[in-house]
C-alpha cells in the first residue's frame, strides 16, 4: 500500500510540474492557509445535517445526504490534530471529485488563485506541523503589506487512504485495484446511462435469478389474489387482470420454465413486459415471478455469451446472454421476450385472451424503474441522537426495559446480563456501550428489541422505538465502510432525500455473533 501511495504522489506531483498554470482553492484551518488544484473538487457546500457513526475514526464527522447519495464528511481540524470547534457560518465542506464522494470540512474558503507550477516548491523545504506525507507542495505567496505567505498543498485522496487504512486494507478492490469505500466508485454510479451500460431488471424464480431488459418492462405489480380465468387457455397462461382499465394476459414463468409449482405468496410480482418496437407481434403481457430483486446496472462486458454447446439450439433458447456477477460466484439468466413468446400458437392465445378491440396503452417504460419501488421494513429505533433500524422480520417482539438482570462473569461489557423471557434464557446488550457512545439511566422510553437470526435470539437495549417504517428499496444503499471496529453492524443506509433524513440499518447477525459465550453451557448455569 506505501508504494502506492508513494506512486501516487509522484504522479500527482508530475502532473503538477507540466502545466505552467495551477488553479487553486485555498481554505483555512485553524491559522493554516491550503490548497487543493480546482480541477479536483466536485463542489463546496455549506455544512449540511450529518449523522453520526458509532465505532468510527474521530476525524469522521459522519454522513450526510448529497442529493441522494451518501456522503462520508471528515473533519480537518481533527487530521491535523488540532482542537474540534464549533461549526460556523464560515465552515465549508469541500467535495472532491474522486473514486468516491468524500467531503472535508474546513473554518472557511479563502480564494481561488492561478500560481506559476514553477513556483511549487517541495514540501520538505519547510517544517510544518501537518503530516509531510499529506503535502504535495508548497506555495510562497507575496503581500505587500504582511510580506510572503505559506499556502500548504494537500493531497486530500492520500489523506482519505491514511485515515481510513485499516479499512480500506480490508476492503475487495475494483478491477482497477482501487479501493471502493461507497459501494459503487462515483464513476460507475454516474456511468449507469451510459451507451456501453445495460439497466436490468433482476427477478427470482425457483432460486435462480434472471433479467429482462428494462427497456422492455413497463411496470412491476403485485399479483392479485383472483385471477380471471379464460377458456381454453396454455397451461402457463394463468388468467387476465385489470391493469388500468386495460385487460393483460398473466404468464406464469414457473410453468413456462416446467418449474414445479408453488402456492402464491405477498412476494410474488407481476413483471408487465412490452411487446417491443413492433406491437404486432404479441400483445404486453404480465409474467408472475417469484421475487424482485433490483434494477441492475453493469457493463455490457460483464455479460457473457451462451456456450457453445446451447449454440446449436440458440432459436429455442429464452436466454440472450448471461450476467457474472461478485466475480462468478453470481450468474443471472438474461432472458429474451421476442424468444420467449415466438410460438405463433401461445401469440394466438395471448391475444384471445383480451377483449378483440382493447388497446394496451400502458405507462411509459420510463417509469419502469420508479414503479420497482419495492418497500422494504424496518423497526426503526434512537440511539443517541440518531436512527437506526433493524428489518421487522429479524424482530421477535419488543419489550420494555429493566434492570432486572443476572449478571455473566466474563462477557464482554456491554452484555448487560441475562433476562428470562417466558421461562427461557435471553442475553441482553447495551447499544450504548457496544457503539461507545455515554450510558445512561434506565427510564420508561427505553425498549429491549429481541432480535431473531435462526435459532439465536438476543436483547437490545435502545433508548426509544418510534415506528415501524416502510422504506422503498432505491432509498436503500450499502453503508460505506467507513470504521474497522464496527465492520458489518451497520450493513445499509436508508436514505430519504427529500426529508434529509438517514436511517442506518443494523446488521442483526452482526450483533448476534458479537457476543458467544466461552463456556457453552454457561447460560444454563447462570439461569
Amino acid at each position: 500500500m506505501h508504494a502506492l501511495i508513494e506512486q501516487t504522489r509522484t504522479e500527482h506531483t508530475a502532473v503538477a510540474r507540466e502545466v505552467n498554470s495551477l488553479q487553486l482553492v485555498t481554505f483555512r484551518v485553524e491559522e493554516g492557509l491550503f490548497g487543493v488544484p480546482m480541477c479536483s473538487i466536485r463542489e463546496i457546500i455549506r455544512v449540511p445535517r450529518v449523522v453520526h457513526v458509532p465505532l468510527s475514526p474521530p476525524s469522521l464527522e459522519g454522513m450526510a445526504n448529497l442529493r441522494g447519495k451518501v456522503l462520508p464528511i471528515i473533519d480537518l481540524r481533527t487530521c491535523f490534530n488540532v482542537e474540534r470547534a464549533e461549526h460556523t457560518e464560515a465552515t465549508r465542506v469541500i467535495v472532491m471529485d474522486g473514486e468516491s464522494l468524500v467531503g472535508f470540512a474546513v473554518d472557511r474558503v479563502t480564494n481561488a488563485i492561478s500560481v506559476d507550477s514553477d513556483l511549487v516548491e517541495p514540501p520538505d523545504t519547510i517544517e510544518t506541523s501537518v503530516n509531510v506525507d499529506y503535502i504535495t507542495g508548497i506555495v510562497r505567496q507575496e503581500h505587500a503589506d504582511a510580506g510572503h505567505q505559506l499556502v500548504v498543498l494537500l493531497d486530500l485522496a492520500h489523506l482519505t487512504r491514511v485515515e481510513f487504512s485499516d479499512v480500506i486494507d480490508a476492503q475487495p478492490t475494483g478491477d482497477n485495484g482501487r479501493t471502493n469505500m461507497g459501494g459503487l466508485r462515483r464513476d460507475e454510479q454516474e456511468s449507469s446511462g451510459a451507451a456501453q451500460d445495460l439497466q436490468l431488471v433482476n427477478f427470482r424464480v425457483d432460486g435462480q435469478e434472471y433479467a429482462l431488459p428494462i427497456e422492455r418492462v413497463q411496470e412491476i405489480v403485485v399479483l392479485p389474489e383472483e385471477l380471471c380465468q379464460v377458456p381454453n387457455r396454455e397451461s402457463h397462461v394463468l388468467g387476465v387482470i385489470s391493469l388500468r382499465e386495460q385487460l393483460l394476459p398473466v404468464v406464469s414463468l414457473r410453468t413456462f420454465f416446467n418449474l414445479p409449482s408453488v402456492p402464491f405468496d405477498e412476494h410474488n410480482r407481476v413483471v408487465v413486459l412490452s411487446p417491443g418496437n413492433d406491437n404486432e407481434k404479441w400483445p404486453a403481457v404480465g409474467l408472475v415471478v417469484d421475487s424482485v430483486k433490483e434494477v441492475l446496472r453493469l457493463p455490457a462486458s460483464r455479460v457473457a455469451p451462451l456456450p457453445e454447446l446451447l449454440l446449436s439450439d440458440a432459436d429455442r433458447i429464452e436466454i440472450s446472454g448471461i450476467c457474472q456477477l461478485e466475480e462468478g460466484r453470481r450468474l443471472v439468466n438474461i432472458l429474451s421476450p421476442d424468444k420467449m413468446f415466438s410460438e405463433p400458437e401461445l401469440v394466438q392465445k395471448l391475444r384471445e385472451s383480451i377483449a378483440p378491440d382493447g388497446e394496451n396503452g400502458m405507462p411509459d417504460p420510463q417509469r419502469a424503474e420508479a414503479m420497482l419501488d419495492v418497500e422494504e421494513q424496518f423497526v426503526v429505533f434512537r440511539l443517541h441522537e440518531e436512527e437506526y433500524g433493524v428489518r421487522v422480520e429479524e424482530v421477535q417482539e419488543i419489550l420494555r426495559a429493566s434492570e432486572q438482570f443476572t449478571h455473566v462473569p466474563n462477557a464482554p461489557p456491554f452484555i448487560e446480563g441475562l433476562a428470562s423471557l417466558r421461562g427461557t434464557v435471553l442475553p441482553v446488550l447495551n447499544l450504548r456501550r457496544r457503539f461507545g457512545l455515554a450510558v445512561q439511566e434506565f427510564d420508561e422510553r427505553q425498549r429491549i428489541i429481541v432480535l431473531t437470526v435462526g435459532q439465536t435470539r438476543l436483547g437490545v437495549i435502545v433508548d426509544a422505538v418510534t415506528e415501524v417504517l416502510k422504506a422503498p428499496r432505491s432509498t436503500i444503499g450499502p453503508a460505506p465502510p467507513l470504521s474497522a471496529a464496527g465492520r458489518g453492524l451497520i450493513e445499509q443506509v436508508a436514505n430519504f432525500e427529500q426529508t434529509q433524513r438517514m436511517v442506518l440499518i443494523l446488521a442483526a447477525r452482526m450483533l448476534i455473533d458479537s457476543w458467544s459465550p466461552d463456556d457453552p453451557d454457561m447460560i444454563e448455569e447462570v439461569s
